[in-house]
C-alpha cells in the first residue's frame, strides 16, 4: 500500500498537521495519488471521515484511516501524536483492518428507484418536520402504523452518534445487525404500541417504510448528515445492511468499549 489521498476540513489545526504529514509521507517513500489511491488519510473530526467516504462512493476497494483534529473524533483513530508511528505501520504492514458494514437505503419516488448508502445512520423525517405517518414492515410483515417525529436508523459504528443521544443502546461493530429508533414517538391510544422503543434488526431482515398520504408522504432524509428532500410523494423505503464493507484501518489493537471510555470520558 503505496498510493495516498489525503481529504481534509480547513481548520487550522489541520493545516499545520498537513504540513507534518507530507514531510513523513517523502520520508517513508509515499506518493499522492488523487486518481489512483490506496489509501485515504481522513483529517478533521467524523464529519470529515464521512465525507471522504461518500467522495470516494464508500468504495470497497480502499482502505480509509482518520487523523483527529477535530473535538470527539469517535471515527478518527489517530492522533497528532501518533502520526508518525502511523505511517511507519503501514509502510510495515503492521496495522489490523476492520471490515465495517454499511446501510442500504432504496426509495421509491415518481415510478423509479433511488439507492443510498450510509456508514452511519438515516434518519427519515416529515419534509417539513411535521408529524410523520407511515406503516413500518419488518421482513414484509407489518408491525404497526407509527406516528411521532421522525425513525431513526442506525449501524453498530453510527450507534455512538445521533442513536446514543435519542435514547439508543451501543452495539459493538463485530455484531452484525441494524437498530431502528422511534423520535418522538405517539402513542396511538387504541392499542399498545410496539414501535416505542428501538428495535434490533439482523443482516438478514429488511425494514420497510410505507409513508401514508393522509398526513404527508413528503420526506426529508438525512443520511450520514447530508440532507435530501423530496417534495413528492415516495412510495416505499427498504433499508438494510448491506453485503458490502469499507475497510477501515485500525494502527492499534484497542479494545471498542475502551476506545469508547476514551472518547467519552472526561478524565
Amino acid at each position: 500500500m503505496n498510493r495516498i489521498k489525503i481529504i481534509s476540513n480547513k481548520s487550522e489545526k489541520t493545516r499545520l498537521l498537513k504540513k507534518n504529514l507530507y514531510r513523513l509521507i517523502n520520508k517513508y517513500d509515499f506518493i499522492i495519488d488523487n486518481k489512483r489511491p490506496e489509501l485515504i488519510i481522513a483529517i478533521g473530526g467524523d464529519g470529515t471521515f464521512l465525507k471522504s467516504l461518500k467522495e470516494t462512493y464508500y468504495n470497497q476497494n480502499l482502505y480509509y484511516i482518520g487523523i483527529n483534529t477535530g473535538t470527539l473524533g469517535f471515527l478518527q483513530d489517530i492522533t497528532i501524536n501518533d502520526l508518525e508511528e502511523c505511517l511507519r505501520k503501514i509502510k510495515e504492514n503492521t496495522y489490523n483492518v476492520e471490515e465495517v458494514s454499511l446501510i442500504d437505503i432504496s426509495i421509491v419516488y415518481g415510478g423509479r428507484k433511488f439507492s443510498y448508502n450510509a456508514l452511519n445512520e438515516v434518519v427519515i423525517r416529515e419534509h417539513e418536520l411535521k408529524v410523520l405517518r407511515t406503516k413500518i414492515f419488518i421482513n414484509d410483515v407489518e408491525l404497526e402504523d407509527f406516528v411521532g417525529d421522525g425513525v431513526l436508523i442506525s449501524t453498530p459504528i453510527g450507534s455512538t452518534a445521533h442513536n446514543l443521544s435519542v435514547g439508543g443502546c451501543i452495539v459493538p461493530p463485530s455484531i452484525n445487525v441494524l437498530q431502528m429508533q422511534p423520535l418522538a414517538p405517539f402513542p396511538l391510544l387504541r392499542k399498545q404500541p410496539i414501535f416505542n422503543s428501538g428495535i434490533i434488526i439482523s443482516d438478514k431482515m429488511k425494514i420497510s417504510i410505507v409513508p401514508q398520504a393522509r398526513c404527508s408522504n413528503k420526506l426529508l432524509f438525512t443520511i450520514d448528515g447530508d440532507l435530501f428532500s423530496f417534495k413528492e410523494p415516495i412510495s416505499k423505503i427498504d433499508i438494510k445492511l448491506s453485503k458490502n464493507k469499507v475497510k477501515i484501518l485500525r494502527v492499534s489493537e484497542v479494545d471498542f468499549f475502551a476506545r469508547l471510555k476514551s472518547k467519552y470520558s472526561e478524565e
